[in-house]
């Protein structure tokens, strides 16, 4: 079985495992569930985060990178 296979699979993780993924403290990711920015999945006081949702939380909080060259060629322009 390869290991991204493996990876995708797993549907939900742990508060531990979320925060090795998000590279954030296990009280951070207490904290945005706590605080609704994070969704989450609760079984009895077991508290799970779906992977999809970590997925969906990155992508939407990724800063592009700039296109440098582009900025430049459009500041000439307007000075």
């Amino acid at each position: 079985m390869e290991k991204q296979s493996a990876i995708e699979e797993i549907t939900n993780v742990s508060i531990e495992q979320c925060s090795k993924i998000l590279g954030v403290t296990e009280r951070k990711v207490r904290k945005m569930i706590n605080e609704r920015e994070l969704a989450h999945v609760r079984i009895g006081r077991r508290v799970l985060v779906p992977t999809q949702v970590i997925r969906t939380f990155i992508e939407k909080n990724t800063i592009p990178a700039l296109d440098r060259e582009a900025l430049k060629s459009e500041f000439r322009g307007k000075l």
